[in-house]
């Protein structure tokens, strides 16, 4: 049977985490042997081990046995490797090994504490070891561990700072490559979003902008007040398309001239009513009442003529008689509800796309944060959009 890669790797990881555990085990035996003889206190004047020293190396053997879980638990191998080498002067193997893996690990300050109390218990470990070597009674003895006792002490504070720096440097290239990845990633589809609006723009314009100028031109050759009406309404048309496309080209944003140059005061909502009037439209009663509308946002007064154009188209599709009522109200602080209600027959036929006009006055209105009501009663339909707007202490109190 077929071992799967997976399974593969998974038991190679467990062959090596085995490998290593065994390894640091022998290696602990060893630096716990030379450590528990290097200790006057723990042999006699025939080399054999006291009670003493037999206590500390079986209590040290003890703590052998919890290497294996040095990469779950490392903070326990930490701060019984601490009582174990500062307290009771045994071998520093497993504070070494749980220092390696908790300085990989750290993330803030307590962390790096923690890691220096166990460097700490192993230098002093490692000073009274080597002060008391010259009360050894072998002179061999003490030419011996004088040589080792400084090896295990450098060893056990260097290679876990060897590793664990070693280990954060690699960690560190990984996730700088990353980032510099998902940002080529980013910048890329940033990219081709921007060629699929150029050439979205490109097709729109050369679609629909010759049938504009045909129109227009078309509607020039014509002497009548109708035909410069529609004349009029197309240059209208290509002005907006024009618009339409820079803002596409340019990921949806305007440059701030063009914003105050367009929906600049109520003077824009009364053209567009004129310009529905000359359609054919009959809008009475006409109430605009806005405080300060010239100071509203700028998404506000595009939102409310924006509406308030659909408004009216919608009446002057829809209507039976050709009359709407329209009522623009509101200020800083109260917000802005624009009102429209018409009559309509069943006999008038809605051409295609009906619905989606008063869809996108909905959307519009929810995006700016407002709300949106539609009402049939009777053959008379009405719709009333409400669109927040913050008085300039809760703009601030915002800002701040």
């Amino acid at each position: 049977m077929a071992i799967s890669p997976t399974t593969r790797a998974l038991w190679n990881t467990h062959l090596f985490n085995t490998v290593a555990v065994i390894l640091m085990i022998l290696t602990g035996i060893i630096v716990l042997t030379l450590t528990v003889s290097s200790y006057p206190g723990n042999v006699d004047s025939t080399g054999t081990l006291t009670n003493g020293g037999t206590a500390r190396f079986l209590a040290g053997m003890l703590m052998l046995l919890l290497l294996p879980g040095y990469r779950k638990e490392p903070l326990i191998l930490v701060l019984l490797g601490i009582l174990n080498t500062g307290v009771f002067l045994n071998d520093p193997t497993v504070v070494a090994v749980g220092l390696t893996v908790w300085m990989i690990r750290a993330k803030n300050r307590a962390d790096w504490i923690v890691a220096g109390c166990g460097f700490a218990a192993i230098l002093f470990n490692g000073i009274v070891h080597f002060i008391s070597i010259g009360d050894l009674q072998n002179g061999s003895d003490i030419e011996l561990y004088s040589i080792t006792q400084p090896m295990i002490t450098v060893t056990s504070i260097g290679l876990p700072l060897v590793i664990a720096f070693v280990i954060r440097s690699h960690r560190r290239v990984d996730e700088a490559t990353l980032h510099v990845k998902e940002s080529q990633d980013t910048l890329s589809e940033e990219r081709t979003r921007q060629e699929e609006r150029e050439d979205l723009a490109r097709e729109v314009h050369d679609t629909l902008a010759s049938r504009l100028s045909s129109i227009a031109l078309l509607a020039g050759t014509m002497d009548s007040p109708d035909a410069e009406r529609l004349r009029q309404g197309t240059v209208h048309a290509m002005d907006d398309l024009r618009g339409l496309l820079s803002s596409l080209r340019r990921e949806g944003k305007q440059t701030v001239p063009t914003q105050e140059a367009t929906y600049n005061n109520l003077k824009d909502i009364q053209d567009a009513i004129a310009d529905a009037e000359s359609l054919g439209l009959r809008v009475s009663p006409c109430t605009i009442v806005v405080d300060s509308y010239a100071n509203a946002p700028f998404e506000i007064r595009k939102g409310v003529h924006r509406i308030t154009k659909e408004m009216l188209a919608n009446a002057l599709r829809h209507s039976d008689d050709r009359l709407a009522m329209l009522t623009i109200e509101g200020g800083p602080g109260t917000g802005i509800q624009i009102s429209t209600a018409n009559h309509y027959s069943d006999a008038v036929t809605y051409g295609v796309g009906a619905g989606k006009g008063m869809v996108g006055m909905k959307e519009r209105a929810h995006l700016l944060g407002g709300t949106s009501d539609v009402e049939y009663s009777e053959g008379r339909f009405s719709m009333k959009i409400w669109i927040p707007w913050p008085s300039k202490a809760n703009q601030e109190g915002k800002i701040l």
